[in-house]
């Protein structure tokens, strides 16, 4: 039954699929998979303090499992609660650390804070687990142009344009970060600077 409910929820037929779900549940309460997708569905529609419930609940009975930790903290956010939802993506990777999803997702909130520092850090974590994921490039790459390093920016657009050529963007960020780059190297060349006087320590 439970796989018939799931079916059912693929096709759309979502009434159908809950009634299913919710008697499945009656006869095993304790059947992880019916739970995480009961919640889903309520969380599809938009009945939020449910879901948190089922997803809660489904982490009770399988805490080593990532898509729950991710669909609660994504729940979480829709709800307001960030810093719970951030809590929870912190807890995944205390779990799983190499869940480059749990980093990303890390990443992208700490940039909404204005942690540029540590967001880079997740970027890099995510850049290191799944190399080819352009999007971890092209905001490593933001974060670092932000923190001023452009020469490492320069080379993580770079990457960002090779797996997506079609990433405008990146190509945007790109052109900024090569124009910077040159007018630091015009201003190290510059004749004013070199007959500049050097400030001797006392």
């Amino acid at each position: 039954m439970f796989y018939e409910a799931r079916a059912l929820a693929r096709l759309g037929k979502v009434e159908e699929a809950e009634a299913k779900l919710r008697r499945v549940i009656r006869q095993q309460p304790n059947f992880a998979p019916a739970l995480l997708e009961l919640g889903k569905l309520a969380a599809q529609a938009n009945r939020l303090d449910e879901a948190v419930r089922l997803f809660r609940r489904v982490l009770e009975l399988a805490p080593q499992s990532s898509q729950p930790y991710l669909l609660l903290a994504d729940t979480l956010a829709r709800q307001g609660k960030r810093a719970e939802g951030l809590k929870v993506l912190y807890e995944l990777v205390r779990v799983r650390p190499h869940n480059w999803r749990a980093h990303y997702l890390i990443g992208v909130e700490l940039a909404a804070q204005n942690k540029i520092r540590e967001a880079a850090r997740e970027f890099q974590e995510v850049a290191r687990l799944r190399p080819d994921f352009a999007r971890a490039h092209l905001n490593l790459g933001v974060a670092l142009a932000r923190l001023g390093r452009l020469e490492e920016a320069r080379r993580e657009f770079e990457i960002t344009l090779r797996l997506d050529p079609q990433a405008t963007n990146a190509q945007q960020m790109l052109d900024t970060v090569q124009r910077l780059l040159e007018q630091e190297r015009r201003v190290r060349s510059s004749p004013d600077r070199k007959m500049a006087p050097t400030k001797q320590r006392p």
